[in-house]
Order: C-alpha cells, then structure tokens, then sequence
C-alpha cells in the first residue's frame, strides 16, 4: 500500500443513522398533517427536513413497502461523493495537560507573608515595657506576660486582645526608698522604684488555671478565671485553703517554716475589677496569696 501510485485513498464519509422520523411507528408529533403536506410540497428536495421522505405510521413492520425513492437518492450519494472534493485531516495528539497553564512555585512569587504576625499592645500605652518572663497556657489560648513594671499581663493568643491587668506592686510594697537630701531643705524625699516580675508560670495541670508570680522577695497566686464549669470547681478547691488563712500562716508559729515564709491571703485587697473571670464560668481571678 505505501508503492501505491496515485492519490491516497480515502473513505466516503458514513451515512448518518436513521431518526425517529424514519421509523414504521413514528412519535405523533413526527407525522405531517395535511398544511405541513403542502408547504412541503413547494420547498426544493434539499430545503426539506427529510429530503424526499415523508414520515408514515404503519400497523407492524411487514406493512412496510420498498422506498420509491431510494434508487434516486443512492445516485445522488453517488454523485456528490464523485464530485465534491474532500481532503484528508489529521488529528492532532495532544497532551490535555500541556494545554493547562502551570502554576508558578511558591518560591517565584516572594515576598509574601508566611507567617501569622500578632501585636500583644496595651491599650493606652505610650511608652514600651520590657516583659521579663513570658508563659503559656496549657490549652495554648492564653499567654501570660511579667513586666519591667511590675505588671501581670493575661493575653487572648489568636487575637491579641488584652484580658486582664494585676498590678503585683500594690500587694507586694516591695518598693525600694531612696532619700534625696537638699541643702536648703529638711525633709526628706522619698522615691519608690517598682520591681519587675522575674519569673512567672503557669500551672502544668490543664484543670488548674492559676499563675504564680515572683516579684522581689515575694511570690503571688494568681487566679487567671479562664477555666469552665468542671475546672473552675477545681480551682476554687485548691486556692479555698488560701481564703481561709489569717494572721499571715495556717502552720504552727513556732514551726521554722512559719518563721522563713509568710502565706497572706490577698482576696480581700483585691479591686472588685479585677477579681471578674473571663469565662463565664470561670470563677473569681485575680491574686489570691502571697508568699513572703
């Protein structure tokens, strides 16, 4: 076949199948009536929609006589496909996915952001504090900051929303009193500096939402009033016994350890402000001892 002289060969195209119209019991809506008859009659053989075929119903398939027409329409097939020039077209091969656009790297298209960046800023605060200490909630939700200041900070993590505020120099009074002499004048001035929060820790038990600060010579308990229905019942149990204290301890006087630590409970100092919970059902915050 590839000696062949002369033109290619190539195949007539296929006669399209047969439709509804062509059937022996075709739909109602496919049978002309006696107007659609005669206007088929005055349109030319190619305007027609079947050509030279009108749709007929019959009863069963052996009702169905030989198509007068089918001698003049294989002839015409004939006749065209002898005339009518026809060409050879190739398919192209192509890949679908190389007609996809590809997406650029990640690389190429820096600078963008790819970190989540979140300002922790107090509200009305003209001037930076330095934070000393830094702790996180074990739930990941709050973050807890100690200042330069003397300040505990609690902090909304995915927001950066400032929840409460204890200012631990108002408890503790650990302030250090330096004496400005004047010639000119007697009296003395005193000038009290503020003491940063060293350390500061979360409770590693996820029911117990209390902090302890040390500031100085002092450490403070904190209750943070994060906590839900069954965790604030568990943090209200373990700071009870530091409500009920009195007279600076709940052990012996003489024992050594009432004379090196001093257990104060702070509840009733505390600003009705600052003892509101975050959560619902969080319970009381604020501090709630102090350990001198």
């Amino acid at each position: 076949l590839a000696l062949r002289k002369g033109p290619q060969h190539m195949a007539a195209p296929k006669v399209p199948p047969p439709g509804h119209a062509f059937s022996y019991n075709p739909p109602e809506e496919y049978l002309p009536n006696e107007e659609e008859l005669k206007e088929w009659e005055d349109l030319d053989p190619e305007d027609r929609p079947f050509g030279y075929f009108i749709p007929k119903k019959f009863d069963n398939l052996r009702s169905v006589g030989a198509y007068e027409h089918s001698v003049r329409e294989r002839f015409e097939r004939c006749l065209d496909l002898y005339l009518c020039p026809r060409a050879m077209k190739r398919r192209l091969n192509i890949d679908p996915e190389s007609l996809v656009p590809q997406l650029p790297r990640a690389s190429d298209l820096r600078p963008f952001p790819t970190t989540k960046c979140v300002q922790y800023v107090v509200p009305g605060q003209t001037e930076p504090v330095m934070v000393r200490c830094l702790t996180i909630s074990p739930d990941g939700q709050f973050l807890a900051s100690g200042g330069e200041d003397g300040v505990v900070r609690l902090w909304e993590v995915q927001t950066g929303r400032l929840v409460r505020s204890w200012d631990l120099m108002e408890f503790v009074g650990v302030g250090v009193v330096e004496e400005k002499k004047e010639e000119k004048e007697d009296e003395s001035e005193q000038v009290e500096s503020k003491k940063p929060i060293v350390s500061l820790e979360w409770n590693p038990n996820r029911s117990h939402h209390v902090l302890l600060a040390a500031i100085g010579k002092c450490a403070v308990v904190i209750s943070t009033g994060t906590g839900g229905l069954d965790d604030s019942e568990v943090t209200e149990a373990l700071l009870s016994a530091a409500s009920s204290i009195k007279n600076g301890a709940n052990i012996s006087p003489d024992s050594r350890a009432a004379k090196a630590v001093t257990w104060t409970s702070l509840q009733r100092k505390s600003k009705p402000s600052t003892m509101t919970p975050v959560s619902a059902y969080g319970g009381k915050s604020g501090p709630f001892a102090l350990i001198r």
